[in-house]
Formats: C-alpha cells, structure tokens, sequence
C-alpha cells in the first residue's frame, strides 16, 4: 500500500508506538540502515490499532523532488522487506 505524507502524519498521530513522528526523521533512519548495511525491523515498525505493520518511507519519484536521487539507494532495504514480508 502507498500513503502520501500526510497520511503517514494522520496515521503515525494515532499509532501506539511513533507518535507525531516527522516523515523525513523516519526516512532518515532508512538511509542510515542502508549505509551501514544495519537493517532493523523494529525500527520500521508501525503499529496500529494493535497490528503490527513494517512500514518503508520512500520520498516521491518526481524527478522535481531533489530526494528522489535517494530512491536507487534505497534499494537494499525494499529488498530486504521484500524478503521478510515473503516469509
């Protein structure tokens, strides 16, 4: 599922473990992981009403967004969700 911006803000105000989080802080901790090859899954957990979610900010591709440039970085940590959420 995709969520824009102000969505992850409706969600993250009202989840029980990242309260008012800033988006680009949680994408921040994704690109450290993906420097230092350090992947945690409790670091990219959502949860929601008491559902546990691994959550992956992506900054929008639009080649007008400067941040998109970090979107082939960040390819080992969808991989590396991609691989957790197929067990």
């Amino acid at each position: 599922m995709s969520l824009g911006t102000e969505s992850f803000k409706g969600i993250t105000s009202i989840s029980n473990n990242l309260k008012n989080v800033n988006f680009y802080d949680y994408l921040w901790k994704e690109i450290e992981m993906t420097v230092e090859n350090k992947f945690n899954e409790d670091q990219l957990l959502l949860t929601f009403k008491n559902t546990d979610f691994i959550y992956i900010a992506l900054p929008h591709p639009s080649l007008a967004n400067p941040l998109s440039n970090l979107l082939p970085k960040l390819v080992p940590i969808i991989n590396w969700v991609k691989e957790k959420s197929d067990m």
